[in-house]
């Protein structure tokens, strides 16, 4: 998955880039197309734009009326016993979706709480230990 760096062969051999692109908090994969629109219209010869949402959707999010999510949740108050779950279930989540669509993200794009999840994918982080069970292995 993301432990492969893409050179311009590879892209010239697909044509265009494939692009994943990951909401802030409190967002969407609709929400966040829509607020891309123009980068994706400029760039629409040389990319394909995945829009994802998270795995969490929040809930009580009142008179909206578009689905809410994030990549992780925060459980417990206090300094002490907030704990954060869940990322694992999101980058399972992302390997999934790269896997079914039968092509690599070459481009993993990011606002806030999308841009940790997309710098938690480059090659240093996924090789910590415990993030093994999503790291691509073939």
């Amino acid at each position: 998955m993301w432990l492969e760096w893409v050179d311009a062969a590879t892209v010239s051999a697909a044509g265009k880039l494939n692009v994943l692109a990951l909401h802030g908090f409190g967002s969407s994969g609709a929400i966040f197309n829509l607020q891309m629109r123009h980068l994706e219209s400029h760039a629409s010869d040389m990319a394909d734009f995945t829009f994802a949402d998270g795995t969490f959707a929040i809930p009580g999010t009142g008179s909206r009326r578009r689905p809410r999510f994030s990549w992780w949740s925060r459980q417990g108050e206090g300094d002490e016993s907030v704990k954060y779950e869940g990322m694992h279930d999101s980058l399972a989540h992302l390997w999934d979706m790269e896997s079914a669509s039968g092509r690599l993200f070459e481009v993993i794009l990011g606002h806030s709480q999308g841009a940790a999840v997309a710098m938690l994918t480059s090659p240093p982080c996924m090789q910590v230990e415990g993030w093994t069970a999503v790291r691509r292995t073939s």
